[in-house]
């Protein structure tokens, strides 16, 4: 379901398809979720140097650690920081990229942003935009580099040869996996919504939510 997003800044929702009404969601996080989320993040920093060493064995795992994350020399540390950098630039575009070619694929537009949150410092984004989005794709296309870019990482990690090459597929790893917690926050949003929800962004990131009638009522009335 298509729609021209030229609308003006005081009216630039869509109006509900038949058979919806619009839908204002109060969204508070459980502290339990929260707590789950840090698990998860803490799980990636411990869990990914425990697969390179059940992949690799410990042997392999201290060498790589020694010969790559023990620089020893000024230019060693030079070399590592800047790893570090483009390898981290490289991850997250990739992420971005998985997230929108996925959106793509599912027939919407894409508009890449630089947003400034108060975690994290200015990241990049992908908005998705230009038609009614169900919670079934909104969950796919979010957990999108979740579900490709680990397995892939993992892949790589199985077959790397040499201490930068298994460096580089745990750090890729463990980023994406500890990256995707506000991914994984947004999935629970989403599945909030009541059955049958649509959702609606518009290229400069403002959203607005589309319920049945009945369960728009049924909301109300519990409220």
């Amino acid at each position: 379901m298509d729609w021209d997003d030229t609308q003006s800044d005081t009216d630039w929702a869509p109006d509900p398809p038949e058979g919806y009404d619009q839908y204002d969601p109060l969204f508070v996080q459980p502290w339990y979720v929260t707590v789950l989320l840090g698990i998860w993040a803490v799980g990636a920093v411990v869990g990914v140097p425990l697969l390179v060493v059940v992949i690799k064995g410990l042997d392999t795992t201290l060498t790589v650690y020694k010969e790559v994350l023990l620089p020893t020399s000024f230019v060693g540390v030079v070399i590592y920081f800047g790893w570090i950098a483009a390898t981290l630039i490289a991850m997250l575009g990739l992420h971005e990229l998985v997230h929108a070619v996925t959106a793509r694929a599912l027939g919407y537009k894409t508009e890449f942003s630089i947003e400034k949150y108060l975690v994290g410092g200015w990241t990049p984004q992908v908005i998705t935009y230009g038609r009614f989005e169900s919670r079934f794709e909104s969950v796919v296309v979010t957990l999108a580099p979740l579900l490709v870019i680990t397995p892939v990482s993992i892949g790589t990690l199985i077959v790397a040869d040499g201490s930068w090459a298994v460096a580089t597929a745990a750090y890729v790893t463990l980023g994406n996996l500890a990256g995707s917690v506000a991914d994984l926050a947004t999935v629970w949003l989403v599945t909030q919504l009541p059955s049958g929800a649509f959702l609606y962004h518009d290229r400069a990131g403002r959203s607005q939510y589309y319920t049945p009638i009945e369960q728009t009522a049924d909301t109300n009335d519990e409220s």
